[in-house]
């Protein structure tokens, strides 16, 4: 991945990277019909919101021992 990002920050018209932009059914699928970015995407999604919630509750209970 750090490969990639350094190609596309550097790069932003790669031919090996142009067909998979052009056309999303060459990205490999999951077995629920996402691609890996998406399923990625979601992954991440999940975890910052875990982390969001725990922030909150630190928050919450830093207050109420005030």
């Amino acid at each position: 991945m750090a490969l990639h990002n350094f190609i596309r920050i550097h790069l932003m018209t790669d031919v090996e990277f142009q067909p998979y932009d052009d056309d999303e059914e060459l990205l490999p699928q999951t077995n629920d019909g996402r691609t890996s970015m998406e399923e990625t995407i979601v992954q991440e999604n999940v975890t910052h919101a875990r982390e969001m919630d725990d922030e909150r509750d630190t928050i919450a209970n830093l207050l109420m021992s005030i």
